[in-house]
Formats: C-alpha cells, sequence, structure tokens
C-alpha cells in the first residue's frame, strides 16, 4: 500500500512540475504549485490540467493567438458586451487542478445532450478548454499532422457548459482550420457539440 502511494505522490510530483514549466515557457509566469490538490485518476480520467491563480480568458485567448490560427470572425471578443462570459462552476481565485478524460476529441456517448441537460455534470469551462487547447497544442506542435496538434479538430467541438454569456448562450470550443469559440443556446441538441466531464 505504501508502495502505490509513493508511486501515486511521484506521478503528482512530476505532473506538477511539467505545468509549472509549462506556465514558464508559454505564459512567461513564474508559479509554484506545491501543495495543490490533485485529483485522483478514475478510469479514462487520466490527464490533469492545472489552472493558476488569477488567469483571465484574456490571457489565455492572447497565447492561443501567438501560438496557432484563431477564428477573427468567432473569437472570444471584449469589445463586444453580449459576448462578456461568466463562469460559475469555478473561479480562479486560487490555483486549482482538474481531471478530464484525455481524448482528443469529445466522447461519443455524449452525443445530443445539450448544456441544459447536463446542468447536473461538472464539466470543462472555456478557460479550461482553452488551457487544455494550448497544452494539448505544446505537446503535439512537432507532429506533421496539423490535425493531431489540437482538440476536436475532427468536426467535434467541447460545449463549455459552465458558463454563459450575457445573453444566456454557452461558448462552444473547436479546431477548423484555426480556433474557433462560437454560441448556443443551452437547450441546442447537437451531434457534435459535447460536454466534457470533470473530476474536481
Amino acid at each position: 500500500m505504501e508502495v502505490v502511494k509513493d508511486k501515486i505522490k511521484q506521478a503528482h510530483e512530476s505532473v506538477i512540475v511539467g505545468w509549472q514549466d509549462f506556465y514558464k515557457q508559454v505564459f512567461g509566469m513564474s508559479v509554484d504549485f506545491s501543495g495543490i490538490y490533485i485529483p485522483e485518476a478514475v478510469k479514462s480520467f487520466v490527464r490533469i490540467l492545472i489552472i493558476t491563480q488569477g488567469l483571465t480568458l484574456e490571457q489565455a485567448w492572447e497565447v492561443c493567438t501567438k501560438l496557432f490560427k484563431v477564428s477573427g470572425t468567432y473569437g472570444y471578443d471584449t469589445s463586444d458586451p453580449r459576448r462578456e462570459i461568466v463562469c460559475t462552476q469555478r473561479n480562479t481565485a486560487s490555483s486549482y487542478a482538474i481531471s478530464v478524460q484525455n481524448y482528443q476529441n469529445t466522447d461519443n456517448q455524449f452525443a445530443y445532450h445539450s448544456a441544459k441537460d447536463m446542468e447536473n455534470t461538472i464539466v470543462i469551462d472555456l478557460l479550461e478548454r482553452l488551457i487544455f487547447e494550448i497544452k494539448y497544442f505544446w505537446e503535439n506542435r512537432d507532429k506533421r499532422d496539423r490535425s493531431l496538434r489540437h482538440l476536436d479538430s475532427k468536426g467535434l467541438a467541447t460545449i463549455c457548459g459552465g458558463c454563459r454569456t450575457k445573453a444566456g448562450l454557452v461558448p462552444v470550443v473547436r479546431y477548423n482550420f484555426a480556433l474557433e469559440i462560437f454560441y448556443r443556446d443551452p437547450r441546442q441538441r447537437t451531434f457534435d457539440d459535447r460536454i466534457r466531464p470533470v473530476i474536481q
């Protein structure tokens, strides 16, 4: 039992060091995640995302624009008050970690489920989805096939169910030759748009 605990501790320490290096290299931030709670891996929930204290959507979007192509039409636009986004499940008052499924594309089991349908499920929000995108790209940026460098690049998309615009719409993210954020009625069901569940 102690051996298992030691292995888990070592794995968590490795994850923390990796994320500290990521924020330093990609965001130019010096962060310290020592002591942060890391959720236990459960079945397919083996990908850890760490969101650093005070991180904003604007900062994440700016990094996206520097690393890869983004859509100017549907991108996060702070100048448009209708697209001001509020996320209610978590906030960045302090650094935190979540665990998500380590899938490039969203899971088929969540097809035809709207954000409204999944209100009682803990799901990835917009900031977390952008950080997942950046981290995934950073890890796969040398792959020759560009479709393998990005999440949701097979015509599928992630519903960021914990967030709403002022108009009550839910943000949805995909990579379709460029990173896109677009908006849907939270009751709308499609095959392509799906939530990503979270363990926190």
